[in-house]
């Protein structure tokens, strides 16, 4: 049964930790070029410390892992062996995911963009939204559980419409 939850599991941690994106490459920019990049980078920091991304990152994993290890094929004495390897391959590839993470805003954003969000969150209204940012996730994705049968029934009545079908027959995320 792990058998066949491994592959699947190492692919989800490729996709979420960045091993499938392209290498970056390696260029010998002028120096006042590479100052830019720098100064954007350091900014792109900033404002991940400001918003706590390593806390949104440890959020997201552990979610990750609650839902995997909730699988009732995963035998209950291979959980433990199976969180701790997710942990420390984690912790083993965020480095160098968070660079590869710093680098594209960097390059999304001007300089002058990041001094704006940098400004914004690390202002007293920035950390207000950041610390109200959990809880408006954990409300606003019990809102989403509570219109999702809504959502699936509307979209079964509306795909049979246009195929010809009953809206029974089509599978939803409870089937």
């Amino acid at each position: 049964m792990v058998s066949k939850f491994l592959p699947g599991f190492a692919v989800v941690l490729a996709l979420t930790f960045g091993q499938a994106l392209p290498a970056v490459a390696q260029t010998n920019a002028p120096t006042a070029q590479s100052a830019e990049v720098d100064a954007k980078a350091a900014l792109v920091r900033r404002y991940f410390a400001a918003i706590q991304f390593d806390k949104l990152m440890n959020g997201m994993i552990e979610s990750m892992l609650q839902n995997i290890l909730a699988d009732p094929r995963i035998p209950a004495e291979k959980r433990e062996v199976i969180e701790d390897v997710a942990l420390e391959s984690f912790a083993a590839v965020m480095p160098g995911y968070m660079d590869r993470v710093v680098a594209v805003y960097a390059e999304e954003f001007t300089h002058e963009e990041l001094v704006g969000v940098v400004e914004f969150y690390e202002s007293p209204i920035g950390r207000s939204l950041t610390a109200r940012s959990v809880i408006l996730t954990r409300r606003t994705g019990e809102l989403m559980d509570y219109f999702q049968p809504a959502f699936e029934a509307d979209m079964q009545r509306r795909l049979c419409d246009r195929v010809g079908c009953e809206p029974g027959a089509v599978p939803t995320s409870k089937r």
